[in-house]
């Protein structure tokens, strides 16, 4: 069983995302009948990982503070962030899906590193600004 997978529960990895000892899952309940039951897991060698100190953990490891990746670089750390930001609701699905009409913008803002997303939620775009700093703190502004 993997970590962080509840008992019981069905898990999608999304392993073109991998990198080091990073994992990114989806994990859906089975027996939730009356809808789907379902949320982003991110693992981090072995354990468990999430909210903003995961952000920032993933940032400095794929030295992304560093280097900023851009293009396709970009659109797959936007997609590594997601699992971290992208919760399911009552309305729209947790699946970790980029705005295919607005591509994702990494870029420095003085020592920050700053990931302006949007993300398509069922078909709605769903914008969130992410910044980090290198010495520690994130924000994440959804709209």
């Amino acid at each position: 069983m993997t970590a962080g997978i509840p008992e019981g529960w069905r898990e999608e990895e999304r392993v073109d995302l991998r990198s080091g000892g990073w994992r990114f899952y989806r994990a859906v309940d089975p027996t939730f009948a009356e809808s789907v039951s379902e949320q982003n897991i991110v693992v981090r060698d072995g354990e468990r990982i999430a909210g903003p100190e995961g952000i920032q953990a993933l940032l400095a490891d794929t030295g992304a503070f560093d280097d900023p990746p851009t293009g396709d670089g970009a659109a797959r750390l936007a997609e590594q962030v997601g699992h971290f930001v992208v919760e399911p609701t009552s309305r729209s699905s947790g699946r970790v899906r980029l705005d295919p009409g607005r591509p994702p913008v990494v870029r420095r803002d003085g020592d920050a590193l700053v990931l302006d997303l949007t993300f398509d939620r069922d078909g709605a775009p769903w914008p969130v600004t992410i910044t980090a700093r290198p010495s520690g703190g994130v924000t994440v502004q959804p709209g």
